[in-house]
This record gives C-alpha cells, sequence and structure tokens, in this order.
C-alpha cells in the first residue's frame, strides 16, 4: 500500500493510462496491517457513484495495488478532499469533504 502525505492528485486520464496517483509530499510504502491501524475509524465515501473526473486529497491519502489496478482513486484518510464526478445525462459536479 501507498501513503502520500501531502498532496494526492489522481485525474481520469491517469485512470486512462492505468497511472497510479502523483504524490507531492512525502510518499511511503505501508503493510496492509499498518494501514489499516492507520485507517481505524475512516469511513469510505459511497456518494461517489458517477465517473470519476479529478480527486485530490491534501492530507493523507492511501491506495493499494488493487485500487491502482482497479482505477479507483486513494482514500483520502485526512485532510480535505476534493473530488469531481460526472453522472450519465448530468453535469457533473465537485464534492468537498475532511478528514479526521
Amino acid at each position: 500500500c501507498d501513503r502520500c502525505q501531502g498532496i494526492s492528485i489522481f485525474t481520469k486520464e491517469l485512470k486512462d493510462k492505468g497511472l497510479p496517483a502523483t504524490c507531492q509530499g512525502v510518499k511511503s510504502r505501508l503493510s496492509m496491517d499498518a494501514m489499516h491501524a492507520d485507517l481505524l475509524g475512516v469511513a469510505e465515501d459511497d456518494d461517489a457513484n458517477g465517473e470519476l473526473e479529478f480527486d485530490c486529497c491534501i492530507g493523507t491519502a492511501y491506495q493499494t495495488e488493487r485500487m491502482r489496478r482497479e482505477g479507483v482513486a486513494p482514500m483520502c484518510s485526512a485532510g480535505v478532499h476534493i473530488a469531481r464526478y460526472r453522472w450519465p445525462n448530468k453535469e457533473s459536479a465537485a464534492m468537498v469533504g475532511s478528514g479526521v
């Protein structure tokens, strides 16, 4: 699992090319046990069922190998999470949330 402490950015273009999120800050590798310990009490957003356009975490974000393979944006566990999604037949919408 990769942890980014700083600014993590994931876009539709990165997803389409099969590339991981970019990290502007300190990037480190964690064991799954360490990641689970860091994420205790953090719930995943399931509001975003549309197509990802842009995802940014200013704080701490995690992305597992499986998330990378499946093109899933990193999980923002602490800090500010900014995401933009597009739903079929609707305009895109931005969502902002704050982590723990």
